[in-house]
């Protein structure tokens, strides 16, 4: 007995002296409003800690005894809560009534929302008793919801201690699933109000960077995910939590370029870039396949970044750096891209790069895939002065225009090659990555329109028309002549070609967001047509139902009987 009292006075002993060395400087909360957060060390697992904290559970337990706050009030001025006496004293009668794991759940969370990592860890001591219950919410609260865990709100407060604290506790947050969400889960359970700010709450943990550098093993992959997911809700929700959802992304657009400020030299930044963990299997073969998972999850703020950007644009020059010194290499190097590149093309793919390894250089492969599209539609705008004269009007044969057969080849050769480019990037990306921008859907369109043309081609060559039929002239438009339907399909391809332009303007950087700002008001004026085009069509229906009585009504005049038509008369 003698040596428990003994005990017992030396663990109150060791933990004051603990308590007074782990108390805050006293113009800590002056510096801390001025900029500074300083870094507090704290060592739970060590004996004295131990001791301290098997001390406060004492002193716990007597004041469920006799009521007396007194002891407890000391512990929390010895840490050096920065919080009111009023919170103090209510933190005290809950501690008092912690027989309860509510109140000691509400205890909890109010010291969380103080705080004070020092005064979470020694309540965290009374759920010895209820060990798991302390990862729940409380739910029978005035002040927290049912759903709001002690990790949740200390995510939200974004308090680094307290995250880290709760973490290697083992504490968790389960994340929802979307609204819109088929699984047989929520098949079963129907959706409530409380679920969806259950779902915002939930966001707004995820999304806080305590969160996502304490809890995640890849923060950066872990913000592009969550982009995603925060865009899904947003797509979801009917405008009740709309802001919160785009403050929340704004948050994780921002938190990817802190990550990416961190790589303070050129080294660290393409080991980070080219880190393959978490990114796609198509892009892994990329220099950068980081950029590509970015680029995949809208995040334009870290691609706009100028890290990012000056990353981007070594590997665009790549061999040519010097591009811009020489006047006169500078030249012999773009101009064997103009003209050669068909040649030079064929030998580095059958010399497997052995021969022609400027192709490795994306500022040479773009050259050259602009000077193949330039010649693609100078070849479309030259068919058209092939096609002249006396003899075009009765020529109902693919083969009646010598002069333009070659340049017809040459456009059929360009779109098979861009068959085989797409087809192997649709295998690589899949079909969601794929038609994620305009252009891929307006080639799958140039492509079909072309690939139709080809084959009226290949059926006027084997089933040309009747010997008699040939000498018809053009003007009458003839039903059966496969040449003038292979003309309205190469003319909506020469359209459609030429309309590509756009595709090359919206790289140039002077005009490339003037194209952007068109297509989105060529979208708008789609929206007004469609909103004009049911009102004129409610419109017709009313007056037709107004006229409908008196139609093929019969009237005399003059003797003259006169039936009424569809149409109003005067």
């Amino acid at each position: 007995m003698v040596k428990l009292i003994m005990r017992n006075l030396a663990n109150q002993v060791i933990g004051k002296k603990v308590l007074s060395k782990l108390k805050v400087p006293e113009n800590y909360n002056e510096a801390k409003t001025e900029g500074y957060d300083g870094h507090l060390e704290w060592e739970g697992d060590t004996p004295k800690m131990l001791c301290m904290k098997y001390e406060f559970y004492e002193k716990v337990l007597k004041l469920r005894k006799d009521g007396n706050k007194e002891e407890v009030m000391e512990v929390f001025d010895t840490l050096g809560v920065a919080a009111s006496e009023i919170q103090m004293e209510y933190i005290c009668e809950l501690l008092r009534q912690s027989e309860s794991a509510d109140m000691a759940k509400e205890a909890l969370l109010i010291a969380i929302c103080i705080g004070s990592r020092p005064l979470v860890e020694l309540i965290l001591t009374l759920f010895r008793d209820y060990p798991h219950e302390e990862r729940a919410g409380c739910s029978n609260s005035a002040g927290f919801l049912p759903h709001m865990t002690p990790l949740m709100l200390a995510c939200i407060n974004n308090n680094f201690a307290i995250v880290q604290c709760l973490l290697l506790r083992n504490h968790s947050i389960d994340i929802p699933h979307h609204i819109s969400c088929k699984c047989e889960v929520c098949l079963l359970v129907s959706n409530s109000n409380m679920d969806t700010i259950r779902r915002v709450d939930t966001m707004r943990a995820i999304s806080s960077e305590a969160f996502l550098w304490l809890a995640t093993d890849d923060p950066f992959a872990a913000a592009c995910s969550l982009s995603q997911d925060i865009a899904k809700c947003m797509e979801d929700d009917n405008f009740e939590f709309m802001d919160t959802y785009r403050v929340l992304y704004n948050n994780v657009q921002r938190f990817t370029c802190r990550v990416i400020d961190n790589n303070w030299r050129v080294e660290e930044l393409d080991i980070f870039l080219a880190h393959k963990c978490h990114c796609p299997l198509a892009t892994c073969a990329n220099p950068y396949p980081r950029v590509q998972l970015a680029l995949e999850a809208h995040m334009r703020h870290f691609a706009g970044s100028p890290n990012v950007q000056r990353a981007m644009a070594c590997i665009w020059w790549r061999g040519w750096g010097n591009f811009g010194s020489n006047p006169a290499r500078d030249a012999y190097r773009v101009l064997r891209h103009v003209f050669l590149y068909p040649i030079l093309a064929l030998m580095y793919i059958f010399t497997n790069g052995k021969i022609g390894s400027s192709f490795e250089v994306p500022l040479a492969r773009y050259i050259s895939y602009t000077s193949s599209y330039a010649t693609f539609v100078i070849c479309l705008i030259a068919i058209r002065y092939a096609k002249v004269g006396e003899a075009a009007k009765v020529v109902h044969t693919p083969t009646g225009y010598p002069g333009g057969v070659p340049m017809e080849i040459y456009c059929y050769l360009y779109i098979i090659g861009m068959l085989v480019e797409r087809y192997i990037q649709f295998c690589r990306y899949g079909f969601s990555n794929y038609y994620n921008f305009w252009w891929r859907w307006f080639d799958f369109m140039l492509i079909g329109v072309f690939c139709l043309a080809l084959h009226l081609w290949l059926t006027g060559v084997v089933m040309p028309m009747e010997p008699d039929l040939r000498e018809l002239n053009r003007i009458h438009w003839p039903a059966w002549d496969y040449f003038l339907i292979y003309d309205i399909y190469v003319c909506t391809g020469c359209i459609l070609g030429i309309w590509k332009m756009f595709y090359f303007f919206q790289l140039i950087k002077g005009i490339g967001g003037s194209v952007i700002s068109v297509g989105r008001c060529v979208s708008t004026i789609y929206n007004y047509l469609v909103v004009m085009g049911v009102i004129m069509v409610s419109f017709a229906v009313g007056i037709n139902l107004l006229v409908q009585p008196y139609l093929n009504s019969v009237a005399e005049e003059n003797g003259v009987v006169k039936k009424m038509g569809p149409e109003f008369r005067r």
